[in-house]
């Protein structure tokens, strides 16, 4: 059996407005649980947990579609001006 996953994703990018593939700008650049969880190196429990206590806001881009903004997510790995110094 052959998968077109990557081709209908490819493709789909192309639509999509907000992509970078169109030069579109980051700051609409949404990325699945999955992409999330890669990048921030997180179980799948404490990304739910994060997007519960609101400190990762979800968009829904379709029903049962949710994304997360890669600059949502930028702003959760900054470190802030309250945090504790390293010695």
């Amino acid at each position: 059996m052959v998968s077109w996953g990557w081709q209908c994703r490819a493709a789909r990018a192309l639509r999509c407005p907000g992509h970078p593939a169109r030069g579109g700008n980051k700051a609409m650049e949404l990325l699945t649980f999955a992409e999330v969880r890669r990048l921030l190196k997180v179980s799948r429990s404490t990304l739910y947990r994060l997007i519960k206590s609101g400190r990762l806001p979800v968009v829904y881009v379709a029903p049962r579609t949710p994304r997360i903004r890669l600059e949502d997510v930028e702003a959760l790995l900054k470190p802030s001006a309250g945090g504790r110094e390293e010695a």
